[in-house]
C-alpha cells in the first residue's frame, strides 16, 4: 500500500506540473488570447479526467461517473466502445498538444532529426 500511495503522490505532482506548463509554455502568437485560454483549460480538464478515469480503470469500475464534467461531447463521443478509456484520452491528449505544436512552428513530424 506503500508503494501505492507513493506512486500516485508522484502522478499528482506531475499532473500540477503538466497543468503549469500548459498554462506557461502553450502560447501561440497568432491565436487570439480567448482561444487559447478555451484550449488550455480543455486540455487541463481533459487531463483531471484522465486522473478520475485511471482511477476507475485501476479499481476495475466499469465506467467513471465524473467524467462528463470535465469532458467535451466529442471527447465523450470518442471514447465510447473503449475498453482502456485513460489511454484514449492520453491519445486525444497528444493529438491535442501535437496540433498545437504544428500550428504554433508549422512543423509536422515531432521525431524528425532533419
Amino acid at each position: 500500500m506503500r508503494e501505492a500511495r507513493k506512486i500516485w503522490g508522484a502522478l499528482v505532482n506531475n499532473s500540477r506540473s503538466f497543468g503549469m506548463e500548459i498554462l506557461t509554455y502553450v502560447r501561440t502568437q497568432h491565436d487570439d488570447e480567448k482561444q487559447m485560454k478555451e484550449w488550455q483549460d480543455t486540455a487541463i480538464k481533459r487531463h483531471i479526467a484522465w486522473v478520475y478515469a485511471l482511477r476507475s480503470h485501476l479499481r476495475k469500475e466499469s465506467f467513471c461517473k465524473v467524467l462528463p464534467t470535465y469532458l467535451s461531447k466529442e471527447d465523450m463521443e470518442a471514447l465510447k466502445g473503449s475498453k482502456n478509456i485513460p489511454t484514449q484520452l492520453m491519445l486525444q491528449q497528444g493529438k491535442e498538444i501535437a496540433h498545437a505544436f504544428e500550428k504554433k512552428t508549422g512543423l509536422r513530424n515531432l521525431g524528425s532529426t532533419h
